[in-house]
């Protein structure tokens, strides 16, 4: 029996679960797309696109969102609801199908899919970021990088990432084509701006490709020419440094840049995501609903609880994490459950010869942070792996696993509460522990692990916050 043409699978696959949501108006969709934090830029034409199969959507957020959102209400129906991975799997298959239709050949880019993921995985021109389809990627089995491309901004990195020898990345404002996508917040930067390379020999470069202008330590490259880059190198793109419109700037460094704490003010985070996830394989996909649910009634009755995103990932190994970090951008990652046999978190195990899953644990927060500047460590708390963690990301806050009952979801409750009322990291968290061991909730046995912990990096605590009546203006 012949298989499905993709791009027709997706279409129909998706008309069935409009139809069993009692099929909502487009406007509607297309107002709730525009609610989310960030906003996602979804059309009606583009859903009628997607529903007729006239094209297939390139990017997963706007994909998970509508799954989600049409899910809710089939489920109601009694319809069969598939999981998002699942819809993500469908979705870069019909793309890659899509596009080999349209240029006669196979396509060799899944769009969408990590920008950056080169980061992780480095890819020659030409080859795909991330094969949905490919093994667990080991951390240790991709080279330790040459020099770090870091995005800046007024606290020093925003994204960072690692480069190593063959790559060849875009850069700009498109998010199909670009492999280091630009946010909208700097309209001088084209659509493809720029590209920059790693040869063999870990020399790197850039190459201007857009009209508005790329700056080489405040020098103006002209388009396509090809200039080299030294560690220690400023390229902003739409204007030099000090131009009345703040271009969009990049540092190589041969070390990542961390970010720069103010020491009395305070600390909103750029973006206010939150991504759940297993601690380890063998936790149940309801145990994780269960907690998920219980987070997002909380952050429902806040004041600024449109301000924080929350999303969920069922997959547990790396290849997995790295593919949703990329596409969600997390701030905080909360791994939910009580953790393995040692009470720790646990990535899906390796291949064989690739590294222990400490290893790939240490090595994925050394690369990824930011954008993760907190950790929950919910009922996994160990305290070495904490430590460890709290080496590379700004705040990890954990309960152990003594922590049953009622003063775990206390505790959860409380914490997320609070940062959708505006507090900080380290006063959700004083206010998370005060209810966990309050009347009512059960507090923790004895153990090693005591009680609520939490880990911070300087001052990072006290001034972090992730809503904030600012966000707002």
């Amino acid at each position: 029996m012949t298989a499905p043409y993709p791009p027709e699978e997706f279409a129909a696959e998706l008309r069935a679960l409009y139809k069993a949501a009692g099929s909502p108006t487009y406007a509607r969709i297309v107002h709730q797309a525009g609610q989310q934090r960030p906003p996602l830029r979804l059309t009606e034409q583009s859903l009628s696109d997607w529903l007729r199969g006239v094209s297939v959507p390139a990017d997963p957020a706007a994909v998970g969102f509508v799954v989600s959102y049409l899910g809710a209400f089939a489920k109601r129906s009694g319809h069969h609801v598939r999981g998002v991975d699942w819809w993500e799997a469908l979705r870069a298959r019909a793309w890659k199908a899509k596009q080999a239709s349209r240029r006669g050949r196979p396509s060799t880019r899944v769009p969408g899919a990590a920008s950056t993921a080169t980061a992780f995985q480095p890819r020659p021109t030409g080859s795909n970021p991330i094969d949905p389809g490919a093994s667990a990627v080991s951390v240790q089995q991709l080279g330790r990088p040459t020099a770090y491309l870091c995005r800046l901004g007024d606290l020093g990195a925003l994204a960072v990432y690692p480069v190593v020898p063959g790559i060849e990345w875009k850069i700009g404002r498109h998010p199909d084509e670009c492999d280091v996508i630009v946010p909208d917040d700097f309209p001088m930067v084209s659509r493809l701006h720029l590209l920059f390379g790693c040869d063999d020999t870990g020399s790197c470069w850039i190459e201007s490709r857009g009209p508005n202008g790329t700056y080489l330590n405040d020098q103006r490259v002209p388009p396509n020419e090809r200039r080299s880059l030294s560690t220690g190198d400023i390229v902003t793109l739409g204007g030099p440094r000090g131009a009345m419109r703040p271009p969009c700037t990049f540092l190589l460094s041969d070390l990542p840049v961390q970010r720069r704490v103010p020491p009395t003010d305070d600390l909103l985070s750029e973006n206010a995501t939150i991504l759940a996830l297993r601690a380890n394989p063998t936790i149940e996909h309801r145990e994780l609903d269960d907690e998920v649910v219980a987070i997002d009634r909380a952050i429902r009755s806040a004041r600024f609880r449109d301000q924080l995103d929350l999303r969920q990932m069922g997959g547990n190994d790396l290849s997995d994490v790295i593919n949703a970090v990329y596409r969600h951008t997390p701030a905080i990652m909360h791994f939910c459950g009580s953790g393995g046999t040692d009470r720790t978190i646990n990535f899906a195990p390796p291949a064989a010869g690739l590294g222990s899953p400490a290893d790939s644990l240490r090595d994925f927060f050394q690369l990824m942070s930011p954008p993760i500047l907190c950790v929950i460590m919910s009922r996994c708390l160990n305290l070495g792996q904490a430590e460890t963690i709290a080496k590379h990301v700004d705040c990890v806050i954990g309960t152990p696993h003594e922590f049953l009952g009622g003063a775990a979801r206390a505790f959860s409750d409380t914490f997320y509460l609070a940062l959708a009322h505006g507090e900080s990291a380290q006063r959700s968290f004083e206010l998370a522990r005060a209810a966990a061991t309050g009347d009512g909730a059960r507090p923790p046995a004895t153990g090693d692990s005591g009680g609520p912990l939490l880990l911070s990096r300087g001052t990072v605590a006290q001034h972090l916050r992730f809503t904030s009546e600012r966000r707002r203006r």
